[in-house]
């Protein structure tokens, strides 16, 4: 397995995104107080992506805006875990020096009206 980070497109180049198997994580860095929520998932070009903070939640819309400006409309359910993911998500933590990390995705899915828990 061969894991690759790199930036996302500009925004301007891809404004909305489709995701999947997507997850949602209360993370903090080192050395800030601050929690940010980040989206994780797969993007349709089957590319596994972390966005920037998550700034508006349209739980109507299965839609969220993220810090960058970008919408990304949530596909089905939440993913589940797998190893390849879970390693990619613990390199990327370490890359951007995370230091706690909180699984938070059931608050957000038990607002969308179609998902049932």
């Amino acid at each position: 397995m061969h894991i690759i980070i790199h930036p996302a497109d500009e925004v301007k180049d891809q404004p909305q995104v489709d995701i999947v198997a997507w997850s949602i994580h209360g993370v903090s860095f080192h050395n800030e107080n601050e929690v940010v929520h980040l989206l994780t998932g797969f993007v349709l070009d089957k590319k596994w992506r972390v966005t920037t903070a998550i700034q508006h939640f349209d739980s109507d819309n299965k839609r969220i805006t993220t810090n960058s400006g970008r919408v990304y409309n949530l596909l089905g359910q939440p993913g589940s875990k797998d190893a390849e993911l879970e390693l990619a998500w613990q390199i990327w933590k370490m890359t951007n020096n995370v230091s706690s990390d909180v699984d938070v995705t059931d608050e957000y899915a038990t607002k969308i009206k179609w998902f049932v828990m």
